[in-house]
Formats: C-alpha cells, sequence, structure tokens
C-alpha cells in the first residue's frame, strides 16, 4: 500500500551550500581567472569561444545558472581544465557573500 504522506526531497545542492551564492562565488572566479589569464575584455572572450556577450555577462555576475558545456567553454578558452580551474577556487568565500 502508498504511503499517503509526501516528504519534501531535498535538492541536492541544499546540503552544501545556497545556490544563488554559490552562482555569485563562481562568476567572480570566472572574471578574475579570466582576467588573470590576460582577457580584459569579457565580450571579446565571450566572442571567441562562441558565448552571447549578454551570457558570458550573467554568468560573470551570477545571474544565471549556466550548463556544464558553457563552464567546458569558458576553462577551454581560458586554456585551463576544469580541475585547474577549481583549484584555485574557494567555496568558503560563499559564506562571505551573505
Amino acid at each position: 500500500m502508498a504511503r499517503n504522506k509526501k516528504t519534501r526531497r531535498k535538492r541536492p545542492f541544499e546540503q552544501h551550500t545556497d545556490l544563488e551564492d554559490f552562482l555569485i562565488v563562481l562568476g567572480i572566479h570566472i572574471k578574475t581567472t579570466r582576467k588573470k589569464n590576460g582577457f580584459s575584455s569579457y565580450e571579446t572572450f565571450a566572442h571567441d569561444i562562441e558565448l552571447s556577450r549578454a551570457a558570458m555577462a550573467r554568468y560573470e555576475k551570477g545571474l544565471s545558472d549556466m550548463r556544464i558545456s558553457s563552464l567546458l567553454k569558458i576553462t577551454d578558452g581560458m586554456g585551463l581544465t576544469l580541475k585547474e580551474f577549481f583549484t584555485t577556487f574557494d567555496q568558503s568565500t560563499v559564506k562571505k557573500t551573505k
């Protein structure tokens, strides 16, 4: 017999951090890493990696969740692997953005 009570399923990210805060910190990391790697203009960088300027701006501001394929375009465009990109990613700053 099926249960009548519905239990709320936790979303995967709820255990780790708030998604909005995570996206803001990820966006800051993308922007600082891009600049550190010599790409001063997000517009030119977005064009070079075939992302729209609007999407790149949203990602760097943490306003939009991104697909893995977009993150791979960004890291590839910087000449980094995902491991290299996230090696310098400090998720503890997520708590500092609140």
